[in-house]
C-alpha cells in the first residue's frame, strides 16, 4: 500500500495497493558434491490497483486502473563449485494467463534469468559479479508488477529505488570485498590469538549499470534508459546469518527524473543470508582442498541452513542480496 506524499506528483493525490498469492514446488534434479541442478514450478495470482483521490472525472479516467495477473512459471537453477569460487545460474519462463479482466494486457510470455559469480581471491578478498535480464516479447502494456525496475540498493546504487521501469531490461554489478583490519591479533602477554574486527567487517568497492526498454507507447523517460554508478561501502557480519550493509553510490549518468546527482546517495539494509566467507569455505572441488583459512571460517560461523550449499540464491536472496 502506498501514497505519494512528496515530489512533483503529490498534488495528484496518487495511491496504489497490490498483493500476491503464490504456490510453488522446487525439486533437485542433480545433487552431488560441487554441483546442484534444481527445477522450480509455480502458479501465482497478483492484483494491483492505482487510483487518485481527486474528485475530477478526467483525472480519474486517466489514472484509475486495476490489473489482474494469473501466471504459471517454470525455472531451472544451477550451482557449480570451481577451484576459485562458485557459479549460480537461473533461467525462468513465465506465462500470464488471461483469466480475469485487466486494464492492461495480461496475456504474455516473460523470460528472465540471472548469473552470479563469487570469486575467492584468498586472504579475505572476495569478488562478486551479478547480472539479471528480462524480456517480454511484443509491444504490449504490461502491468507494473511484471515489469523490471532498476535503481537503488539491489541494482544500481546511487539512484533512488525503482527509478526506472520497463518491460525489458538488464543490470550488471561488480563488487570487490576486502578486510579492513586483521581477522585476529596476538596478545602481547599470552601470545594467544584473539578475534579482531576484520573477522566481522569488510570494505567494498563496486560498479553498477542497468538499462530498461519500455513499451513505446509508455516511454516517459526522455531518452534516459540507462544508469551507471561507482561507489564504496561497509559490510558487517552480525550473529547468525544477519548482516548489515551500508553503501554510498555516485551516479555517472544523468536521468530525466533525477537530474540532481552531485552528492550521490547512501543505502542501508539488514538482511538474512548465508555469510559469503562460509559459502566459499563450503564449496567442494577436487582441484582445491580446503585451506586452513577456509577451515577456520567454517568452524567460526553458525548458519541457519541444514547445508549452506543448498541455499536458494535466486529465490531466498532475490538474485542480488549477497
Amino acid at each position: 500500500f502506498a501514497d505519494i506524499k512528496y515530489g512533483p506528483m503529490k498534488d495528484l493525490k496518487l495511491g496504489s495497493n497490490a498483493y500476491q498469492y503464490s504456490l510453488y514446488y522446487s525439486q533437485p534434479l542433480v545433487r552431488k558434491p560441487g554441483f546442484e541442478l534444481k527445477s522450480y514450478a509455480g502458479v501465482s495470482y497478483k492484483r494491483a490497483r492505482t487510483f487518485t483521490d481527486l474528485n475530477v472525472p478526467i483525472f480519474q479516467d486517466w489514472i484509475n486502473s486495476a490489473d489482474n495477473v494469473t501466471a504459471v512459471e517454470l525455472a531451472l537453477q544451477m550451482r557449480k563449485d570451481t577451484k576459485y569460487g562458485i557459479w549460480y545460474l537461473n533461467q525462468d519462463a513465465y506465462y500470464s494467463i488471461p483469466i480475469f479482466n485487466s486494464d492492461r494486457d495480461n496475456n504474455y510470455f516473460k523470460y528472465s534469468g540471472g548469473i552470479v559469480r563469487l570469486h575467492d581471491f584468498s586472504h579475505g578478498f572476495i569478488g562478486q559479479l551479478r547480472s539479471n535480464y528480462q524480456i517480454i516479447p511484443g509491444d504490449k502494456k504490461i502491468p507494473y508488477l511484471d515489469q523490471m525496475q532498476t535503481g537503488g540498493l539491489a541494482t544500481v546504487r546511487g539512484y533512488s529505488e525503482g527509478m526506472m521501469i520497463g518491460k525489458n531490461g538488464y543490470f550488471i554489478s561488480g563488487e570487490l570485498m576486502f578486510p579492513l583490519l586483521p581477522r585476529e591479533i596476538t596478545s602481547p602477554r599470552s601470545g594467544e590469538k584473539i578475534p579482531f574486527i576484520g573477522r566481522y567487517v569488510k570494505g567494498a568497492i563496486f560498479a553498477d549499470t542497468a538499462g530498461i526498454f519500455p513499451t513505446a507507447s509508455e516511454d516517459i523517460y526522455g531518452g534516459s534508459y540507462f544508469a551507471a554508478s561507482l561507489g564504496m561501502g561497509l559490510r558487517v557480519q552480525l550473529p547468525g546469518d544477519l548482516s548489515a550493509r551500508l553503501y554510498w553510490g555516485y551516479p555517472l549518468v544523468s536521468n530525466h527524473w533525477e537530474p540532481d546527482r552531485k552528492y550521490g546517495r547512501f543505502h542501508f539494509e539488514l538482511t538474512l543470508a548465508p555469510n559469503i566467507d562460509a559459502l566459499l569455505a563450503e564449496r567442494v572441488t577436487k582441484a582445491a582442498p580446503q585451506t586452513q583459512f577456509q577451515k577456520n571460517v567454517e568452524a567460526e560461523y553458525v548458519n541457519n541452513y541444514d547445508d549452506v550449499r543448498h541455499y536458494d540464491y535466486f529465490r531466498d536472496g532475490g538474485g542480488g542480496s549477497l
